[in-house]
């Protein structure tokens, strides 16, 4: 509430409109009683479709007073949109699949739950090594237009990259890709100076499975 109330009473210090607090979801909100901050993480959203990158901090002390904020609201959000009808997710999954080189097996997709909410599962092991998940959201494009896309995220089977694929949810086109994968060039007989990891890969996170991935860490392999 404190964050919203924020918002509300300085919405024009950040260019938006207050047509763009009408779709703001809360995602995280705890108080650390170690530092005493109360920390407050919000999600923009348009017709409850997630908009891509669109997401915005505040850090109260222990008088609500605001401490610091990272607001990235995508500003007259609605004025943007492309209205647009989407194909199946099914079809991101082959769109990503080509570009890739991978040919996924015919499964049917299963709805998330938990921190999945809101994605389409597909059972595509072992072509990848993970299953994919498929996510319909709102993908800002320029600083005028914001498309309807299809966030995939594959995981390659010899685990050497994560890829994060915005599939265009009208023409197929990809919009976007990171590989979620961080490298170590180093040798992995040598002592790995300035590394804070071994030359094993392991795990640090798992990308995308906590709201807050834009002001926490992104979730990546190290290798």
């Amino acid at each position: 509430l404190l964050s919203k109330e924020y918002l509300y009473n300085n919405f024009s210090e950040y260019n938006l409109s207050k047509s763009d607090l009408e779709s703001i979801r809360t995602v995280d909100n705890y108080y650390d009683a170690y530092s005493g901050v109360h920390h407050v993480y919000l999600q923009q959203e348009f017709n409850s479709v997630r908009v891509e990158q669109a997401y915005s901090s505040f850090h109260f002390d222990g008088n609500g007073q605001i401490m610091h904020n990272n607001v990235q609201f995508v500003p007259d959000l609605d004025s943007k949109i492309i209205d647009s009808d989407p194909f199946d997710p099914d079809r991101a999954l082959d769109y990503a699949g080509a570009h890739l080189n991978l040919t996924f097996p015919d499964v049917d997709p299963v709805l998330g739950t938990g921190n999945q909410t809101g994605k389409w599962i597909f059972n595509t092991v072992p072509v990848s090594l993970e299953p994919v998940t498929v996510e319909l959201v709102f993908y800002p494009v320029s600083d005028t237009s914001v498309k309807l896309a299809y966030s995939t995220e594959v995981y390659m089977p010899d685990a050497t990259a994560y890829y994060d694929r915005m599939v265009d949810a009208v023409s197929g086109e990809i919009l976007n890709e990171r590989n979620l994968v961080i490298s170590c060039n180093h040798d992995l007989g040598e002592a790995h100076v300035g590394c804070d990891h071994d030359g094993y890969s392991h795990m640090v996170e798992k990308y995308n499975m906590s709201p807050l991935v834009t002001m926490a860490a992104n979730d990546y392999n190290v290798f």
